[in-house]
């Protein structure tokens, strides 16, 4: 019940009814869950007819306004359940508790037979979720305060686990604590795109799929960061994961100088097919870098980037010790890629182009064919995020 709220019954029936109408929930399932398992439970503070908007709310900022925990767009929600099609009485691991309400999701949908814990980094963020569960009698859900990376062993194997924070990486214990067969959806970003993926756990290890975009608080673990960022010219952002700090020093200094601007002869025919050469290229070059910024100011500094969401675009370079260049797109009757060089950045780009070569051999696959694999070694060391492979489809690949 809803606490004999009839604003709050008639403001969630409306909003399950958007979910349905833009294709978000088709599982009975899920849907029943989302009618019986009340937003404004975990949301006190806020008023109805935002909560019940399809909008994420932040419930956490630091001193420097920096977002550390929030409600996720039902919308989003929906579409992750969906993807990790629970069962009754099934064990799930959850990685970001937030306010309690995607826990308790879970917990209608395996009913009190299942088994759900649920992990957060913030001691006070947990422990008010684990107030709002118990008070909603989701008291059997276990919250746990802690670092996400390290999962629960003692509660493992899981049917499920879902991560509902951005991560660049997966975490081996996650590979370790999840059932052969077993299903993990999380939003995962692969060279800075943050995309939702769904594995199945094998016997080499996970096999995974993208489904689609999307835009997680990232994951705050005690883990380093092997990103390296830079901020310059008051728009834009520079990110390399490349070992050489001092590289983007030298990529700012490049972008700065006047570029040679080069077409390739290469059509590309819709957004998810560049985006899946991006992923290609971000999963087989080094020195690797992203440049991000409003689209207006990318476009304006150099020319139309290849991915954008929203008001935001993104292009993807490459640098050696000569020089820099930079891919885009000329937007006419369709996407024609071009390459900005910076300095002596023509080395760079012919090494770019025999990677596009390949990603053209297997098919030129798109940003939803890709598949993704991460092999579980155990022998590796357990001590960072696992990075996934990034390959073509299966009849495309090369002997």
């Amino acid at each position: 019940m809803a606490d004999g709220n009839t604003l709050a019954i008639k403001l969630n029936k409306s909003m399950v009814s958007r979910m349905e109408k833009g294709g978000h929930l088709r599982h009975p399932n899920v849907r029943d869950a989302f009618l019986h398992v009340y937003r404004h439970w975990f949301l006190p503070n806020e008023p109805l007819i935002r909560i019940y908007s399809d909008k994420v709310i932040y419930t956490k900022v630091d001193q420097n306004q920096d977002v550390l925990s929030s409600s996720t767009s039902p919308l989003v929600m929906a579409t992750m359940l969906e993807m990790l099609q629970v069962q009754p009485d099934q064990s799930i691991l959850e990685i970001g508790t937030g306010t309690g309400y995607n826990a308790a999701l879970l917990g209608y949908l395996t009913g009190e037979q299942g088994a759900i814990v649920t992990i957060d980094i913030e001691e006070d963020v947990a422990a008010r979720a684990a107030r709002c569960l118990s008070q909603h009698h989701y008291d059997w859900v276990r919250v746990v305060a802690g670092d996400g990376f390290l999962g629960l062993r003692d509660h493992a194997p899981y049917d499920k686990i879902i991560v509902t924070v951005g991560t660049w990486g997966i975490s081996p214990e996650w590979i370790y604590q999840l059932k052969m067969g077993g299903d993990l959806v999380m939003p995962l970003s692969i060279g800075g795109m943050q995309v939702l993926t769904r594995f199945v756990k094998t016997e080499t290890g996970l096999s995974g799929r993208i489904t689609g975009y999307t835009d997680f608080l990232r994951f705050r673990t005690v883990l380093r960061d092997s990103r390296k960022t830079l901020p310059f010219d008051d728009h834009f952002t520079l990110v390399t994961e490349a070992e050489d700090a001092k590289g983007l020093l030298f990529i700012k200094s490049c972008l700065e100088k006047s570029p040679e601007r080069h077409r390739t002869g290469i059509v590309l025919e819709s957004k998810d097919e560049a985006d899946g050469m991006l992923l290609w290229l971000q999963a087989r070059m080094q020195n690797l870098f992203q440049v991000s910024g409003p689209t207006q100011a990318m476009t304006e500094r150099f020319g139309s980037p290849l991915h954008s969401s929203g008001f935001q675009g993104m292009a993807v370079g490459a640098f050696d010790r000569n020089g820099v260049c930079l891919l885009g797109v000329q937007e006419q009757q369709c996407l024609q890629l071009v390459i900005l060089c910076f300095a002596d950045g023509r080395s760079t780009w012919d090494n770019m182009e025999r990677m596009i070569q390949e990603w053209q051999q297997a098919g030129r696959p798109g940003i939803t064919a890709v598949r993704l694999h991460v092999d579980e070694d155990p022998m590796a060391a357990n001590e960072c995020l696992r990075k996934p492979v990034v390959d073509g489809p299966p009849a495309a690949r090369r002997a």
